[in-house]
């Protein structure tokens, strides 16, 4: 069985059905963090972020993570919203570990009955990735050259926008420049995490009248096909 740390930083952000936004609580004790746990796990309402949550049910997605250090110690510093992404994407340059499943497995059952799992995939999420895993384990490069086009297309159109760090963009540009069909599991899994960061990121903060917003929910649509063909999450 898992240890659970006591010490350090706790993290959780949720998602509720039908909506875009996420919702956080950061550098919260294991007191604290278990308070809410507790109240998840028993079905009681609780609140993250100003947002009340008055049954585990209601969510889309949650998770919870845990740092040693403060969040603000993470992404580029100048920027709230990578800070607060970077400790909720365990990859190896953080020190970032999910603890989703092992705090709320008691309820886990519960919840796959109402169609979700505790990390907030639904079952059908599942299905589907399961299925496309079975059909193929490789992308094309007609898919890998889609997404490298519309990123680099969504990038051109975000560069005026303040909110947007424009050295993670370049970031992950590069690494989808370098994808081909040739490229190993892991240069793929880390191109598209990349992207699936910056894809949770943005979708709070784009103008859903703009031009940018047509490419980003392109650029989402692509990576949803693509993620599960190597092993990710969708969106």
């Amino acid at each position: 069985m898992t240890e659970i740390p006591k010490d350090g930083y706790w993290h959780i952000r949720i998602n509720f059905s039908k909506e875009s936004l996420f919702y956080d609580a950061l550098d919260m004790s294991y007191e604290e963090l278990m308070n809410i746990v507790q109240k998840y796990n028993s079905n009681q309402s609780f609140t993250i972020d100003g947002r009340i949550v008055k049954q585990n049910t209601d969510l889309d997605y949650i998770r919870i993570c845990h740092t040693e250090r403060k969040h603000t110690i993470y992404g580029k510093g100048s920027n709230v919203y990578y800070d607060q992404w970077y400790v909720f994407e365990p990859d190896d340059c953080h020190d970032t570990e999910d603890f989703t499943n092992e705090l709320l497995n008691p309820i886990q059952e519960n919840i796959e009955k109402d169609g979700r799992t505790s990390n907030g995939i639904t079952i059908n999420n599942i299905n589907q990735q399961q299925q496309m895993q079975s059909q193929s384990q490789q992308i094309t490069m007609n898919q890998i050259i889609e997404i490298q086009d519309t990123f680099a297309e969504l990038r051109k159109e975000l560069k005026s926008n303040g909110k947007i760090d424009c050295e993670e963009m370049k970031e992950i540009q590069d690494a989808l420049d370098e994808l081909s069909q040739n490229s190993t599991t892991e240069q793929k899994n880390k191109a598209f995490t990349k992207l699936r960061r910056f894809i949770n990121t943005v979708s709070s903060i784009i103008d859903k009248t703009s031009k940018a917003f047509e490419l980003f929910k392109e650029l989402k649509k692509i990576y949803n096909y693509i993620a599960p063909i190597i092993g990710l999450m969708s969106i």
